[in-house]
């Protein structure tokens, strides 16, 4: 597996159809704050008009 990088390096990120990401979020599920991509280390893939991401955070 390579190794885990800061997910907001990945971003932004253009879809085949137009349409860009340029932040990500997610709560987290022991305190419900709101922690964003670069907090988060992982990995992504952009697959045909999906995108995956692999990552964990502490907030």
């Amino acid at each position: 597996m390579a190794r885990p990088e800061q997910i907001s390096r990945y971003l932004p990120v253009t879809f085949p159809n137009g349409i860009k990401v340029r932040r990500f979020g997610k709560h987290c599920p022991h305190c419900h704050a709101m922690v964003g991509a670069e907090s988060m280390l992982g990995s992504a893939h952009l697959l045909q008009d999906r995108l995956y991401l692999h990552a964990e955070a502490t907030c």
